[in-house]
């Protein structure tokens, strides 16, 4: 059995795929007609009442689920069962708003008529890009390489002292943060060595690995707030004021900033070819929007006075 869906802004049934936007409006007219229609015939899953959920209905649920993860999802019969029941559900619901006659309102059916373009706009940047998108892109990741082969560097990386006071329970967070301003002054005020002061305070589960001295570390793999200190900080001068991330509170010293030093090909290859795709894209849906917004934006006679009135609002400085 199939069913047949149809919508239209105002409602109205249509046949089999129809998916059309009209606009109409023009400068001599302060009036315009909106109207979308939608329908689609599809093999029926399950009924409940006047709720029918069709194949296409199951298709479009599935869309917001990983495309790894569908078969996993249909095979779980509480899942698969819970997701019928809770689209006949939605379904029954409208139902009892068509009923309800909301279609008649001018204001139900423009908020419904501006969250389908907004689904329309998505779905066309979704298809352009989709259009457009090369199956290789290493060509132009090579050139972009060669002729700016200093814009592909390695991240910068770091030496550096850490003292830990974690903080696992809400409980712990003033004890904590005790500890920690006992050990930045240990470091700041009583001038205490700071690798005595990491072992004496620090609670990083790594100290007995490590000593509280991390190498060579990429900056970008640390806390934001953490990185932030340490990119502020003189190499072997100072501590930083305590910071505090999920894991607790810290002191981080800098012992040593390494260079940071170009890429060779194969190294920065992957970061080039990401970056060719992103300009290649970019570049062509500027390019659209500036044909999309070439046409000159046209206002009928009072029209603004009219919005604003609309509103009990004012402007300056805006001209009929």
């Amino acid at each position: 059995m199939n069913k047949i869906h149809g919508f239209k802004f105002p409602i109205q049934a249509h046949v089999l795929l129809l998916f059309l936007l009209m606009l109409s409006g023009n400068v001599q007219s302060a009036d315009s007609s909106k109207e979308i229609c939608i329908a689609f015939e599809s093999e029926v899953v399950v009924t409940q009442g006047d709720s029918e959920i069709t194949h296409l209905d199951m298709d479009a649920f599935l869309a917001t689920v990983p495309e790894g993860d569908r078969v996993d999802f249909l095979e779980s019969a509480d899942r698969l069962g819970q997701v019928l029941t809770n689209l006949l559900l939605s379904e029954a619901m409208a139902n009892r708003a068509i009923e309800a006659r909301l279609l008649d309102d001018p204001e139900v059916n423009a908020q419904l008529y501006r969250q389908l373009v907004n689904e329309l706009t998505k779905l066309y940047r979704f298809n352009f890009f989709a259009d457009l998108e090369l199956a290789d892109y290493e060509a132009r990741a090579r050139e972009l390489y060669l002729t700016n082969p200093k814009r592909f560097r390695a991240p910068e990386k770091v030496d550096f002292y850490h003292v830990l006071i974690p903080v696992d329970e809400p409980s712990e967070e003033v004890e904590a943060m005790e500890e920690i301003a006992v050990a930045w002054r240990a470091f700041a005020e009583q001038q205490i060595d700071i690798e005595r002061v990491v072992r004496e305070y620090s609670q990083d589960p790594l100290l007995e690995q490590n000593g509280g001295f991390y190498r060579d570390v990429a900056l970008e793999n640390l806390h934001a707030a953490i990185a932030s200190s340490l990119s502020k900080l003189s190499e072997g001068r100072g501590i930083s004021e305590p910071i505090r991330t999920p894991d607790g509170w810290h002191l981080v010293q800098l012992h040593k900033r390494h260079p940071i030093e170009a890429l060779d090909w194969p190294d920065a290859k992957e970061e080039a070819i990401k970056l060719a795709r992103e300009q290649h894209l970019t570049n062509a849906l500027e390019r659209k929007l500036r044909e999309l917004q070439a046409p000159p934006q046209e206002f009928p006679e009072g029209a603004i006075r009219s919005l604003l009135e609309r509103y009990n609002a004012s402007l300056s400085g805006v001209a009929d």
